[in-house]
């Protein structure tokens, strides 16, 4: 399906031009129509939807209802959450739009008006259909063109529908939350076995290592913090499956962070990618005398893949543990790029003095 948004105005101006002229140019003999002048929906309607499907060409969205949850899920996409802005979005512009005028209820000029097959049917909890729309041009003046079911009746109703295509754009993309202040330990283990973890009492105390530190060294307060913070609202960009390569050499080739909240609850991080591979080839050159020589360069094979990340949660109702099972989050590569490169990353020479002590 390739679904428009319809909150942009589409195709040349030639074609606006023309639908602009059915609209304004409406057959004048036409039959009152009952609805003229009417709500789209009835707000009594609305509420009774617990199925939202966006049907066009190449692909269907449909969107659930999660009364045990209070939130709506995506059937395409595992059925992970939606994103309740982009629902609130669509269900606002079918609550906020009322039918100005029956434009046409001839077949011909019906063709004109760039009925493509985009619909949305709302449905109750029995399945019974509350009303299906399907979704014309949007004209130049920025009111959109729709018809009920199969009727020969094309009507133009106030203001646009609001109808994304993308099924990213319809999932809720935070994986985790939590406050900066809540995190009470933090550790982190580097893909090479290296390992640290630091503890406080609370938000104002000190970090404490919990690792035995070389010699002469202390944590440094800010970059334990922001290891701390790192996670703090870890959202996905994309999905993948599995078993994808990317996915798999990502889990092999990952550090893991673990997360200590006030109140006990965990969350172990991996996140990884898959390594940048680079070869050593050779080159003709012209050498210094003007003689031809030959010069070895590296040369990036494959590039580094995508960042994943694998979480799991303390707490066995989390749904976080339950998606990480049907399928892989990619993450921003910040995420990955911004994490200490090594233990002396989180590290500062101690003062004098308790070096001094040591001795």
């Amino acid at each position: 399906m390739n679904l428009k948004t319809l909150y942009s105005l589409t195709g040349v101006l030639a074609i606006l031009a023309a639908i602009t002229y059915f609209v304004k140019n409406s057959d004048s003999s036409l039959p009152a129509d009952p609805r003229v002048g009417q709500p789209l929906l009835e707000t009594e309607q609305l509420k009774d939807v617990t199925k939202i499907q966006l049907l066009g060409d190449e692909q269907t969205i449909t969107l659930q209802a999660d009364p045990d949850n209070s939130t709506w899920r995506l059937t395409e996409k595992h059925d992970l959450p939606a994103n309740m802005s982009t629902l609130g979005d669509t269900v606002s512009s079918l609550a906020e739009a009322s039918i100005e005028r029956l434009v046409s209820a001839r077949p011909e000029r019906i063709a004109e008006l760039g009925f493509a097959g985009d619909r949305i049917i709302l449905s109750n909890a029995t399945g019974d259909e509350i009303a299906n729309i399907e979704i014309g041009r949007e004209t130049d003046a920025g009111k959109q063109i729709i018809r009920f079911g199969e009727e020969q009746k094309a009507f133009l109703v106030d203001s646009p529908i609001a109808m994304d295509g993308d099924p990213l754009q319809w999932l809720d993309k935070k994986l985790i939350g939590y406050e900066r202040n809540d995190v009470r330990s933090v550790a982190i283990a580097w893909q090479d076995g290296a390992t640290l973890s630091a503890a406080r009492e609370d938000a104002e105390a000190e970090w404490t290592a919990e690792t035995e530190l070389p010699e002469g060294k202390i944590l440094a307060k800010n970059p334990v913090d922001s290891l701390a913070g790192r996670f703090t609202n870890l959202s996905f960009s994309d999905l993948a499956t599995l078993d994808d390569p990317a996915v798999v050499a990502a889990s092999e080739n990952s550090h893991t962070v673990r997360i200590g909240l006030e109140g006990g609850k965990t969350y172990e991080i991996r996140i990884g990618r898959r390594p940048e591979v680079s070869v050593e080839k050779e080159f003709e050159i012209e050498g210094e005398d003007g003689e031809p020589a030959t010069e070895t360069r590296s040369e990036v094979e494959t590039p580094a893949g995508p960042v994943y990340v694998f979480i799991e949660s303390s707490d066995s109702e989390d749904p976080i543990n339950g998606y990480m099972a049907i399928t892989a989050f990619e993450v921003s590569s910040f995420n990955y790029t911004s994490l200490p490169e090594t233990i002396d990353a989180l590290l500062e020479d101690a003062p004098e003095e308790e070096r001094s002590a040591e001795l």
